[in-house]
Parts: C-alpha cells; structure tokens; sequence
C-alpha cells in the first residue's frame, strides 16, 4: 500500500483519486503517522451507506471451502436458474 503525505494530498488529488478508482489503495500520513486510508469502496454504494446508518450488518466474506460439497442431484443443467427466474416472474406480477 502506497502512503502519502497529507500537505502532499493536496497537490496531487486528482492523481490519487485516478489510481484510487483503478484499485490501488493509499495510508495518509501526518508526520509520518498513519492517519486515514483512501480506498474504493468495495460495496456497491447503496449497501455501503445502509451499513453507515446501521441499517444492515455487513457479513463477513465468504468462503467456498467451508461449505460441503453437495451430491448431485440429478437435475439437467440450468434446472436451479431456471426456477428462480419463474419464481422472480410470480413476483413481477
């Protein structure tokens, strides 16, 4: 992680900003002292601010390798979407 002064920040905003939004992230420093972070949000938006307000718990990330393999249950291929979208269809109405 890249860090950068704060009285640094003010010159080359717009830089940061550009490199922020393609992914990397900055420690703003003071002194020397970790401050703050700059990052890109890694929700979308509306979730990130329904988190702020507390109006949602976010959950931790997930992870494939703690949940079981599941035996095939002989359904063709495509059988689970395709029944979501008919479920999601009932809902539209």
């Amino acid at each position: 992680m890249t860090s950068i002064e704060l009285q640094d920040l003010e010159v080359t905003l717009d830089q940061v900003l550009q490199r922020v939004r393609a992914g990397e992230d900055f420690l703003l420093t003071d002194g020397g002292e970790v401050v703050a972070e700059l990052r890109s949000p890694r929700l979308p938006a509306g979730l990130y601010r329904l988190a702020l307000r507390g109006s949602l718990i976010l959950g931790k990330p997930n992870r494939p390798e703690i949940y079981p393999s599941l035996p095939c249950l002989g359904l063709p291929e495509g059988t689970a979407a395709r029944l979501l979208d008919e479920e999601r269809a009932d809902r539209r109405d």
